[in-house]
Order: C-alpha cells, then sequence, then structure tokens
C-alpha cells in the first residue's frame, strides 16, 4: 500500500480528515458505540459506520471491538463497583458476566480499507 491513515472520533471534521491523505491510502478507524463526553458522535451499528464513511474509504470490514470488562485486571475492584451498582438495573449485569458486552458496556467498531479517490 502507498501509505496508512488513522484517525479517532475525538474531532468533529472525521470526513475532512479521510479526504486529506492522497491517492490510494490503507485506513485503519475506529468509532464508538457509546456516548462519552469526548466523543463528537457515536454509532450504534455497523451499517451506521458503512453509512458515514462508505462514500469516502472502501470498507473491506467493521468489527466489533468490546470494551475491557476488568480494566486493569483487578477483581475485588470489579466485583465492589460494578456488581453492587448492576443491582439497581439488573439488565448491567448481563454485560458484566460476558453477555451482551458490546451492546451494555460498549465498545469501539474498527473498520478498514482503501481511500476512494
Amino acid at each position: 500500500m502507498p501509505g496508512t491513515g488513522t484517525a479517532k472520533m475525538y474531532f468533529g471534521s472525521d470526513l475532512v480528515c479521510c479526504t486529506c491523505a492522497g491517492g490510494a491510502v490503507w485506513c485503519v478507524c475506529t468509532v464508538p458505540n457509546f456516548n462519552w463526553e469526548s466523543h463528537v458522535r457515536f454509532f450504534r451499528s455497523s451499517e451506521e459506520v458503512r453509512g458515514r464513511y462508505g462514500e469516502l474509504i472502501d470498507i473491506e470490514a467493521v468489527i466489533r471491538v468490546a470494551r475491557p470488562v476488568m480494566p486493569g485486571g483487578d477483581v475485588r475492584r470489579y466485583l465492589r463497583r460494578n456488581l453492587r451498582w448492576s443491582r439497581n438495573d439488573p439488565s448491567e449485569l448481563l454485560g458484566f458476566l460476558g453477555i451482551q458486552r458490546f451492546e451494555r458496556l460498549g465498545g469501539w467498531f474498527l473498520f478498514c480499507g482503501i481511500k476512494k479517490h
């Protein structure tokens, strides 16, 4: 490939970023599926991702990457913090148990492809 480009979803001009690289550039991008104060936008499905970026990038694959259930690996802190708070919403327990983790706890859509001319 002639070049490589990367982008993150912390800025509003994501489409402009995709058009800046010249020629056929291999792009690897991640976008969130959850709302957060630093996210300009988030996506609920791979179809939404393809809808926004499909005109600019020939997307080969969209992969769902779930957020780690135990960031840092501290089991005691994880159990104390997350399982205790899930008692208010028992459906959250599914995410903490690894069931429907992407939908419940969030993650990122990773997509890659060659930028269109």
